[in-house]
């Protein structure tokens, strides 16, 4: 896409800071879409995991970063950069580019929004269709049906 090899890709909003990178404005250089007829949104996230403790001094570092992290302000220079959208629902998306302002009103409906597989399946599984997924784009030897054995095989483990 960013060379112009490609007429269309379909990704996340972590490729949108590739785009920003090489100096491209959505709604410009390139576009964005949600697939399907009813807008839907996987939805997931980095997180930050404190450690528990009693300490008075850690816990109150620990509050300013979380105070620090959902600012408005620290939630929408972020996402510009990394392309994707606040984790806060309250925030003013105005500012940032076409993209974001759509994803951020389809998320604004939490029916629109689906738990990416992370979050809805055991880690053993996760890896084992990641794995699977990765040999078949990898290999181009292996069969389709070698292909749907290893996610048969993930999906009956997993269980």
């Amino acid at each position: 896409m960013i060379t112009n090899k490609a007429a269309m890709h379909f990704n996340g909003d972590w490729a949108k800071g590739e785009f920003i990178a090489a100096g491209q404005t959505a709604g410009k250089e390139y576009g964005c879409t949600v697939v399907g007829q009813e807008p839907k949104l996987v939805i997931g996230g980095d997180v930050f995991v404190f450690p528990a403790t009693k300490d008075k001094t850690t816990l109150a570092t620990q509050d300013k970063l979380i105070q620090v992290l959902l600012d408005p302000t620290t939630q929408i220079e972020f996402n510009k950069k990394k392309g994707s959208i606040p984790v806060r629902m309250d925030v003013d998306v105005s500012s940032m580019d076409m993209c974001a302002q759509k994803s951020h009103s389809i998320l604004s409906d939490p029916a629109n929004q689906v738990e990416s597989m992370e979050i809805l399946s055991p880690p053993n599984f996760s890896g084992a269709m990641q794995d699977a997924v990765t040999q078949f784009w990898n290999n181009p030897t292996m069969s389709a049906d070698a292909f749907i054995e290893k996610i048969t095989n993930a999906m009956r483990d997993a269980g």
